[in-house]
């Protein structure tokens, strides 16, 4: 068997056939498709990563207001008397704020936030009190 000539320079074509590039494309959404569950749960990892340092931020606060009053922990009174501690301006329990589902604004007043007898121990950061994974808003 004799070999096939080859080819004059002009005719010979280089690059992807139209099936080739269909075949790639394809395989790369069959890829991307299976990714996608793996990408959403990572982004849920991440924003329970930092719920949970809020939480150990938090508990650290209570444990330093702890040491530096005679091992006695900050207040955390029921809506009545956290209510009360609010209007009369003495601010006696951690933070102020009451969540009860409602566009109240006893459940997001920063400025309450700040008042509290944790607040000090937190660096100053209000961004503790909410986990970046809650995306509720109430009605």
């Amino acid at each position: 068997m004799r070999p096939f000539p080859p080819q004059p320079p002009s005719r010979r074509r280089s690059g992807f056939s139209r099936l080739d590039l269909l075949a790639a494309l394809a395989a790369c959404g069959v890829l991307s498709g299976l990714a996608l569950p793996q990408r959403a749960r990572a982004g849920a990892g991440a924003q329970s990563v930092g719920c949970v340092e809020n939480l150990r931020r938090l508990g650290l606060a209570w444990q330093l207001y702890a040491q530096d009053n005679a091992g006695q922990v900050v207040n955390n009174y029921d809506l009545p008397d956290t209510l009360g501690t609010v209007n009369s301006g003495t601010f006696r329990t951690w933070a102020h704020n009451v969540v009860d589902w409602t566009s109240a604004r006893a459940n997001t007043n920063r400025l309450w936030i700040e008042k509290g007898r944790l607040f000090p121990y937190l660096d100053q950061d209000v961004s503790v009190f909410r986990c970046n994974a809650d995306t509720f808003v109430s009605p």
